[in-house]
């Protein structure tokens, strides 16, 4: 790249006693404060965008790609984040900064999906190119920067960040390789893919399987892509954030068990084992799980949980308790109390289908009367086990042959 010119141009244009400056400067006071800069970045890189287009090869511009498709890095965009740069550091920096983008043909990067309800844990791989790490762990990026040092950005949602949730400490990470890292706007190879959210869908799978860790109710609290040398962040001219539009928003996540790194590693190792059929039926059970962990609600909560334990372990249309109940006490070698845990929720369901609210307090076989909202705490943890029973034999009993009387089926290493 020729540079001795763009240096030239970019050191006059954010000279503070050059006529250009103190004119953009004076224009750009009449905005609010918060867009004042960005404003003047613009308006001092007119001659900027002129030159990159006549001199630089940005007639047509270019597309930086990332998983989903890619971002337009053009002459306007482009010229003003070298008069920004150039203003925090040199003009020498800013073409340097730019020489590197244009040079790199290929970049390594990561699609991140931070997450509320999963604790500060060590790294772990998940599956191959997976892992589950500390959000202490990621390289700064833009979007990161934006997570955790700005405590006042409001959710997709129009509700501010949950409180009490604060900022995650944990994400789920799958590392990519970006190759090419850059291609002219006019390339007839097209930006676009054709599962442009694959990366994202499959973390959300993911993060909907460490549900049965403890059980927990980890949520997405935002997913973004990075490049790992930021440089290359930096050169995507704008954020792309996606967020999930949650049904129940907790202001604090209850947590039934520990979480255990090793665990995780091996339930998600087994469900992509499992048939496809069965795995469809394990991700309703599961969100529905961490529906119900979220739920404030006794009575909801116990809709979730029947509905969890049914996908799974119902068949037909026949009355579903007893049959639920039995089939979850035998999984989970739990035993009876584990059957009069989910037959009291399954009345806890239909005291609220039938009366239009839960009683406070519900009889459990062998237990008495004890309060609706210790059998749907108890319940989550029998659900949880069911459905760990299930991935680690990666596949469901014949249920005809399956009785009490029989010794358990083996259960395969996870």
């Amino acid at each position: 790249m020729d540079t001795p010119r763009l240096r030239a141009v970019l050191a006059e244009a954010i000279d503070p006693s050059g006529e250009l400056f103190k004119n953009s400067a004076l224009k750009s006071e009449v905005l609010p404060e918060d867009s004042r800069e960005q404003y003047l970045n613009y308006l001092l890189s007119r001659e900027v965008a002129d030159l990159l287009r006549k001199e630089h090869g940005f007639d047509h511009g270019f597309f930086i790609r990332v998983p989903s498709g890619a971002f337009g890095f053009h002459a306007d965009q482009v010229a003003a984040k070298i008069v920004e740069r150039a203003r925090l550091r040199s003009p020498d920096a800013a073409v340097g900064w730019l020489d590197k983008v244009l040079q790199t043909t290929k970049a390594a990067g990561k699609v991140v999906t931070a997450l509320w309800g999963v604790p500060s844990i060590a790294a772990a791989e998940l599956v191959q190119g997976v892992s589950l790490v500390p959000l202490s762990d990621i390289p700064s990026s833009s979007n990161l920067d934006w997570l955790t040092e700005d405590q006042n950005h409001y959710l997709p949602t129009g509700l501010s960040r949950p409180i009490l949730l604060g900022t995650p400490k944990a994400a789920l990470v799958r590392q990519v390789i970006i190759d090419p890292f850059i291609t002219v706007a006019t390339d007839d190879q097209s930006p676009r893919k054709k599962e442009p959210l694959s990366d994202y869908q499959l973390l959300d799978e993911i993060r909907n399987v460490l549900t049965a860790v403890g059980p927990c109710a980890p949520i997405q609290a935002v997913s973004w892509f990075q490049f790992d040398d930021r440089d290359l962040d930096d050169a995507l001219l704008g954020a792309a954030r996606m967020f999930r539009n949650h049904e129940a928003m907790p202001m604090r996540i209850e947590t039934f068990g520990d979480f255990d790194c090793k665990q995780a590693a091996d339930l998600v190792h087994c469900f992509y084992q499992v048939e496809y059929k069965l795995r469809k039926k394990l991700s309703i059970a599961l969100d529905r799980l961490n529906m119900a962990i979220r739920r404030q609600s006794v009575g909801d909560r116990a809709l979730d949980l029947c509905i969890a334990l049914e996908a799974i372990l119902a068949d037909g249309r026949a009355e579903h308790s007893y049959k639920v109940s039995l089939r979850a006490a035998l999984l989970t070698e739990l035993g009876v109390e584990a059957r009069g845990i989910v037959k009291a929720t399954y009345d806890l369901r239909s005291a609220l289908v039938h009366n239009g609210e839960a009683p406070p307090n519900i009889t459990v076989s062998g237990k008495g009367k004890i309060t609706s909202e210790e059998v749907t705490s108890e319940a989550i943890k029998v659900c949880g086990a069911v459905i760990v029973a299930v991935l680690r034999r990666r596949e469901l009993p014949d249920w005809f042959e399956y009785d009490l009387n029989q010794p358990k089926a083996p259960l395969v290493d996870a």
